[in-house]
């Protein structure tokens, strides 16, 4: 299931007029952030939702709740108390993820029971499929940050509370019913951002590839490849001092869907790189902001890499014609991590070491499963893993 995708490649006018469509309906609610309603809105968009405000149809959720399930109530609150038919999501992967949420609640009222996000499990019962078309609501995601590529993903992440961990959803019904997405509403934001947006895109798209042991020919060059083209892009945003231009961010929104596409994954175990897992209990319990620690940590996974697994993808990016002659991936991928590690400075240094150790036994605790299939079971090597991805660069 993946959401219809308009873009203005499609054809010229196509987002504004998809927008329009979406924002100016009666039964329209449109969902956002402090952020992005106040600085991140242009031309046609920034119209549209004064008008919304206008009708007391603009929900701006508040910084406090960001990422959390409040954010996914309030949205609901505003969907049952206006009896939206349309709900337009504009934001980063926080505000999507909350609607995408919020709307599978609506049909599947324990998405919102907090007892399930506050259980044992890192990862929630699966969400079935929801009424579509006129039979039920339409939700519409409009990705205002580059990297997220929750706009069309089937999963959501969100915490119980602020300072605890996120938890995953997976399934069908949380995948938007269209994606609106218009690369001129990320051309303002600055370019150590987009190379952390490439960060987390690299890391999704290559970071269960190394843990996963089966897996077909198709979905292995096809994760090569965007891999490649990743790093590429990275690698040019870095050497050039020239800002990025619309067809290069048209680029990058473009690899970012394909990264999140469900069939390049599917069948994998376990699925996700047990980093995630680490890292997203570090960034809870530290307060350390997510974009220092991806392409830190990931930068630490792949100097780990044992060399038997290296020779096998040397030998298996020869299937790749986008690639560069005579150039490594692993290699090129570990030059461009070191830069954005480099380009967002060091991490906290006056975090607590007891604070990481209760970090990594969550993270065991949440994910252990998944975790020790791909050999991540050990808390002390885990904790001296984080000490060399984060200190001692």
């Amino acid at each position: 299931m993946l959401p219809q995708v308009i873009t203005e490649l499609d054809s010229p006018g196509a987002v504004s007029s998809a927008l329009n469509d979406a924002m100016s309906r009666d039964d329209a609610v449109v969902v956002t952030d402090e952020y992005v309603a106040e600085s991140a809105m242009r031309g046609d968009l920034r119209r549209l939702v004064a008008r919304r405000s206008s009708r007391g149809s603009l929900i701006v959720l508040p910084e406090a709740g960001r990422g959390t399930l409040d954010w996914a109530l309030d949205i609901v609150r505003a969907l049952r108390s206006t009896q939206a038919k349309t709900c337009t999501a504009i934001g980063g992967g926080s505000v999507l993820d909350s609607a995408k949420t919020a709307v599978a609640s609506l049909e599947q009222p324990w998405l919102l029971d907090p007892a399930i996000w506050q259980s044992s499990s890192g990862r929630l019962p699966m969400v079935r499929e929801r009424k579509r078309g006129k039979a039920g609501l339409t939700l519409v995601a409009v990705p205002t940050l580059p990297g997220s590529a929750a706009q069309v993903a089937p999963r959501a992440t969100l915490a119980h509370i602020r300072g605890q961990s996120q938890k995953m959803a997976f399934g069908s019904g949380l995948v938007p019913d269209f994606a609106v997405v218009d690369s001129e509403l990320w051309s303002d934001v600055e370019r150590s951002y987009v190379l952390v947006g490439l960060s987390e895109m690299l890391f999704r798209t290559l970071g269960p590839y190394l843990v996963t042991k089966i897996y077909s020919s198709d979905q292995e060059v096809d994760t090569l490849r965007i891999a490649h083209c990743i790093v590429d892009i990275g690698v040019q945003i870095l050497r050039s001092q020239t800002s990025i231009d619309a067809p290069l961010r048209a680029n990058i929104d473009r690899l970012s869907m394909e990264s999140a596409r469900p069939e390049r994954v599917r069948g994998w175990s376990p699925g996700i790189h047990p980093w995630w897992c680490v890292q997203n209990s570090l960034a809870a319990a530290t307060a350390m902001p997510k974009r220092s620690l991806t392409p830190r940590g990931f930068l630490a996974v792949l100097d780990g890499v044992p060399p038997a697994s290296c020779a096998r993808l040397t030998a298996s990016q020869e299937k790749i014609p986008e690639r560069n002659q005579g150039r490594s991936l692993i290699d090129d991928a570990r030059y461009f991590l070191g830069e954005v590690s480099r380009s967002v400075g060091d991490v906290a240094t006056t975090v607590d070491a007891c604070m990481v150790d209760r970090a990594i036994v969550e993270s065991l605790e949440l994910w252990g499963p998944s975790m020790k299939v791909a050999g991540w079971g050990d808390q002390e090597a885990i904790g001296e893993f984080v000490r060399v991805a984060l200190w001692r660069r």
